[in-house]
């Protein structure tokens, strides 16, 4: 395996664990998937691993953090009227995840982590929540964005 160099900068190794994570968790799964093989992938020792994400959930929360705004950005990009119609937005944005997780084994159970992972489904809470309040605030006026207990 190969040290990291000193002159790599921090973002060029938090994308190559991000890249290396997705493809190992979709081919492996996320529970099997561990931190020496992240490592190993992203051709860093452990402890430069550990110094940027601190643990495989924190890597799994940027991960989600990411697909979820890849999904809204892509929903925007081609259906460019759901932005003003959010029901569209809505029903493509649901589509999407159901495809998405329908397409493996270790997709369902990287999406199950996540949903059950306290940081994680915090994150998809908050997010989700969000969006849909400033999708349907003109159709649903009444609602309040409550902070989670």
């Amino acid at each position: 395996m190969a040290n990291t160099k000193p002159g790599m900068k921090r973002e060029a190794m938090r994308k190559r664990v991000l890249h290396a994570s997705a493809r190992l968790f979709l081919e492996n799964g996320y529970t099997a998937t561990t931190l020496k093989q992240i490592a190993d992938e992203s051709k860093m020792n452990i402890g430069s691993l550990m110094n940027i994400f601190g643990s495989k959930e924190d890597v799994l929360v940027e991960l989600v953090r990411n697909v979820l705004e890849l999904q809204y950005q892509s929903t925007y990009k081609y259906l460019p009227q759901a932005g003003t119609e959010g029901h569209i937005f809505f029903a493509a944005e649901t589509t999407l995840q159901l495809y998405m997780t329908e397409h493996s084994e270790a997709m369902q159970e990287v999406y199950a982590v996540a949903y059950s992972s306290p940081k994680t489904s915090a994150l998809i809470h908050e997010t989700v929540t969000q969006k849909l309040m400033s999708i349907f605030k003109n159709q649903l006026p009444h609602l309040v964005l409550c902070k989670r207990l």
